[in-house]
C-alpha cells in the first residue's frame, strides 16, 4: 500500500518537476532527490518508501519519459535524524543539482528541513510526515498530503474517551516535531472533556525506557498511548512486563502503539491506520466541530 500511494505522488510530483525544469537540455535527465532513514529504527518504512518512489520513476521513464527527458532519483540515507537530513538535502540541491526533494520520510527530519526548503527555494514535495509545520503557516515551496499528526490524535482521543471510556490516559512519547505535534492533539481534545493528561517524553535514540514506564504505572493510568517508532514501542513493552506491570481485569492496561498489528482492530480506519497509508481522516476543521456536538 506504501508503495501504490508512493506511486501515484510520484507521478504527481513528476508532473509538477516537468512543469518547474524547462531550462535544462532536452537531453539532461530530471534529477529528484530523497532524503530518508535507510537505515536505524525507522529503516523499514524509509526503504519502502524509497523503493516505491524507484519503482514508479522506472515505471515514467518506460512508458515515455516525461517531456522527453528521464526522471532520475538519488536517495540519501539520513538514519531518521534530523541534521543528517539538511546535510543531506544540501549534498542534493547544491552538489547533484536535484531540482526537487520528494517523499522526505521522518516528521522531525522533514520540519528540521524547512528553514532550509525556504532559503534555496526548493520545493519539498509530498514528505511522508505529520508536522504542524508543514502547513502552518502556508509555505510556497512545501506540498503535502498527509493530514497533521495533532489531527489524527484528536481522532484518537475521542475514540478512548467514547468509546473505551478510559480517563486515565498516560502518553509516552518521543520528545521532538512528531511526538510533541502529537501530544498537542490529545491534550486538545482531553481538555475539552476535563480529563487529564500524564505526559511522559523521552529523547529519540534512548534504549532505556524504564523511568517513564515506572512513571506511568505509579500515576495508575488505564490507556497508554506511545507514540513514538515501532523498535521503541517493543522495548516500553518489555519494560512493562519487566516491572510486572500486566493486564487486569479490573483496569485493562492497554499500550496503544504506531507499529502494533492490532492498531486497526481497536482504532479503525481514523486513528493509526493512516500510517500505514490505508486513509486519511476527515479535516480538522469538521473533527473540531464535531467535537463541539459530542455529548460526553
Amino acid at each position: 500500500m506504501i508503495k501504490q500511494l508512493l506511486g501515484r505522488r510520484a507521478v504527481l510530483a513528476a508532473m509538477m518537476i516537468a512543469a518547474t525544469s524547462f531550462s535544462a537540455s532536452a537531453q539532461d535527465a530530471v534529477k529528484v532527490g530523497m532524503s530518508g532513514p535507510f537505515s536505524g529504527g525507522l529503516s523499514l518504512l524509509g526503504q519502502s518508501v524509497r523503493d516505491g518512489v524507484e519503482v514508479a520513476f522506472a515505471e515514467i521513464n518506460e512508458g515515455g519519459e516525461v517531456n522527453g527527458r528521464k526522471l532520475q532519483f538519488i536517495a540519501e540515507d539520513d538514519g531518521y535524524e534530523p541534521m543528517r537530513t539538511i546535510a543531506s538535502a544540501r549534498k542534493l540541491v547544491e552538489q547533484d543539482k536535484v531540482v526537487a526533494l520528494l517523499a522526505v520520510t521522518g516528521t522531525a527530519p522533514s520540519a528540521a528541513l524547512l528553514p532550509y526548503v525556504t532559503e534555496s527555494k526548493t520545493p519539498l514535495l509530498f514528505p511522508y510526515a505529520f508536522a504542524h509545520a508543514l502547513t502552518t503557516p502556508l509555505n510556497k515551496d512545501v506540498f503535502t498530503t498527509l493530514p497533521e499528526v495533532r489531527v489524527q490524535m484528536m481522532v484518537l482521543a475521542n475514540y478512548i474517551l467514547k468509546e473505551l471510556k478510559q480517563t486515565k490516559v498516560a502518553a509516552i512519547y518521543q520528545n521532538d516535531d512528531f511526538g510533541q505535534d502529537a501530544v498537542a492533539g490529545l491534550e486538545e481534545r482531553f481538555k475539552g472533556a476535563n480529563v487529564p493528561l500524564t505526559k511522559l517524553p523521552f529523547d529519540r535514540g534512548t534504549t532505556n525506557f524504564s523511568g517513564v514506564v515506572a512513571q506511568a504505572k505509579a500515576a495508575g493510568v488505564e490507556h497508554v498511548v506511545f507514540l513514538g517508532i515501532p523498535k521503541d514501542a517493543a522495548l516500553v513493552m518489555r519494560e512493562a512486563n519487566n516491572l510486572g506491570w500486566k493486564r487486569s481485569p479490573d483496569v485493562p492496561a492497554r499500550r496503544t502503539a504506531g507499529g502494533r498489528r492490532d492498531r486497526d482492530r481497536r482504532y479503525g480506519a481514523a486513528g493509526f491506520r493512516q500510517a500505514r497509508g490505508q486513509g486519511v481522516p476527515r479535516r480538522a476543521t469538521e473533527i473540531q466541530a464535531q467535537h463541539q456536538a459530542d455529548d460526553l
